[in-house]
């Protein structure tokens, strides 16, 4: 499946959360691949290893299994640090050997595997030639192998899969992140002012309709609002003003 979302809409997070709900229901290997600023293959292979050997080394057992996998990636220059993992390629290299040593490291996993790949609108940028050899895995590895493509891009992630002449045209399931409404974000909200024994009062909604369904904006102005309260306390519509002011500095 693919995930859209401008920036700010709680992508990550919710990545985050569903992944650890996976790994606990599935006893599941957990992966995610940032590739934000993306500037060569290295810089991917770097990255995709050092995600996999973080999400096994999670269990002790499989630590030295994954280790000897990852130094071995098909005799590429590799470092282990801490749970890092650095990958230099020597000139001449095949791109399209190195990534499918990286995506091999999948079939590895004797249990149920979830890959995000974060900003994957930078991969193609990268290695457009990659994305081939990427469905060509997605396709061998279905029913063992979970994959999440997210990015912050809404109109270059959707381009990977709308576009006829792409490898995955029409191969995901695509969920754009929206705004959320109002009365989700006000119920959301209350609920957290409760849990600390505070009151929004008439002062929340007017802020959240402000945020126009931005979660980001809607938990800065929940948060200063918050703020302007003592435990016990309930907010009036004066809060407002006051949250306002400090929202918007040098304001009259």
């Amino acid at each position: 499946m693919s995930l859209a979302a401008p920036r700010r809409y709680g992508k990550t997070s919710l990545l985050r959360t569903v992944g650890a709900g996976f790994a606990a229901d599935q006893d599941a290997v957990v992966a995610r691949v940032d590739l934000l600023g993306l500037d060569g293959l290295a810089a991917f292979a770097t990255r995709f290893a050092t995600a996999w050997r973080r999400g096994k080394a999670r269990d002790r057992r499989l630590r030295s299994t994954v280790e000897r996998a990852v130094s071995g990636l098909a005799g590429f220059g590799v470092s282990l640090a801490g749970v890092g993992v650095q990958v230099t390629l020597r000139q001449g290299d095949d791109a399209g050997a190195v990534l499918h040593a990286l995506l091999a490291l999948l079939r590895q996993a004797d249990r149920p595997v979830l890959l995000v790949l974060d900003e994957f609108q930078a991969f193609a940028r990268s290695w457009p030639q990659g994305e081939s050899v990427l469905r060509g895995h997605v396709q061998a590895q279905l029913g063992g192998v979970c994959y999440v493509f997210a990015g912050s891009q809404p109109h270059l992630l959707e381009a990977a899969f709308a576009d006829r002449g792409r490898a995955f045209y029409q191969q995901v399931l695509r969920v754009p992140l929206g705004r959320l409404g109002d009365q989700e974000l006000t119920d959301g909200l209350t609920d957290r002012f409760l849990a600390t024994d505070r009151g929004p009062g008439p002062a929340l909604l007017p802020l959240v309709r402000l945020a126009g369904g931005h979660p980001q904006r809607a938990m800065f102005l929940a948060h200063l609002l918050w703020e302007e309260l003592d435990r016990g306390e309930r907010a009036d519509e004066e809060a407002t003003e006051r949250v306002l002011r400090r929202a918007r500095p040098g304001s009259p």
